[in-house]
């Protein structure tokens, strides 16, 4: 199966290489098809949602797991998977099992380069202060904020496994600066970590909303049309890089310097960021282990 039409549009010729020849590391479950049919039907029920995550017992114990702990907090226990959707609702479990999948699918790609504990705790970390900032500025479905903090930066780990020497060589450069390595990956390759993981997220047929945000996290105001949602994402990888629990590498930057001018469009304070920065960390050791395999 060669990649959908949308995600080759405007896609530079070698991340369709790269994704075309590791497409066995980086396609979806088959689950996660069936449970997209099941969103995109208008006449499917809460019940036939339910039934095709039944069908996957792994993926059922993770997702009661996550819909029981303080992640959520809710006052009674839920036992079934068709409670869970009754109680969350269609999307949101939808986004669960996407982040639970996505992250089960990713752990196949290790790599020697980075501290693999490092990269996810950054993930998690940046998708917890995505969907904390979602809800202060009560955008719908938050869900949809946390899959793109844990997925912004899946692109890498496909370009540590395929091209090693070249990105050990800019990992040098960057000396644990994700900014530095950012525009190093533009300058040496031509495109970027963030360029690939949108190309990874057109393979598994998530929204564009969605593959935009992740392709633009390090770029929010560079889009023809700023998006709410890819602003908050990329405040979420700054505040993640520069707290202890959620850097990029082990040691985090001494100073954040977040632009003006997506505060300024998010209407976001740092009073307000530190507050949901703060209700990330919380509960972060609790959560991080949900999500991982």
């Amino acid at each position: 199966m060669s990649l959908p039409e949308v995600a080759q549009h405007q896609q530079h010729p070698e991340i369709t290489y790269l994704i075309e020849t590791t497409r066995d590391l980086v396609s979806p479950p088959q689950v996660h098809f069936a449970l997209l049919e099941v969103l995109n039907n208008p006449e499917s029920t809460t019940d036939d949602m339910a039934e095709v995550i039944s069908m996957d017992p792994a993926l059922t114990a993770r997702l009661l797991r996550i819909v029981n702990s303080p992640y959520y907090g809710l006052p009674r226990r839920i036992d079934t998977i068709s409670r869970a959707v009754a109680v969350i609702g269609t999307n949101e479990l939808f986004n669960l099992a996407i982040a639970v999948s996505a992250t089960s699918v990713f752990a196949r790609l290790p790599s020697a380069l980075v501290s693999m504990d490092t990269f996810w705790r950054h993930s998690v970390f940046t998708a917890m202060m995505a969907r904390g900032l979602a809800k202060t500025c009560n955008i719908l479905h938050p869900e949809r904020l946390f899959v793109a903090g844990i997925l912004h930066d899946v692109g890498s780990l496909l370009l540590y496994n395929e091209r090693p020497d070249t990105m050990s060589e800019l990992l040098l450069m960057a000396q644990g600066d994700e900014e530095v390595l950012f525009q190093a990956e533009r300058n040496r390759l031509g495109f970027s970590h963030a360029d690939v993981g949108a190309g990874i997220l057109g393979v598994w047929q998530l929204p564009d909303a969605l593959c935009r945000t992740v392709g633009s996290h390090h770029t929010p105001l560079e889009s023809p049309e700023i998006s709410l949602e890819t602003c908050l994402v990329y405040l979420a990888d700054c505040v993640a890089n520069h707290n202890e629990r959620g850097g990029f590498a082990l040691e985090t930057q001494p100073s954040m310097g977040l632009d003006a001018e997506v505060l300024e469009f998010t209407k976001l304070d740092m009073n307000r960021i530190a507050t949901a920065s703060d209700t990330a960390g919380t509960c972060f050791e609790q959560t991080i282990g949900l999500f991982l395999p």
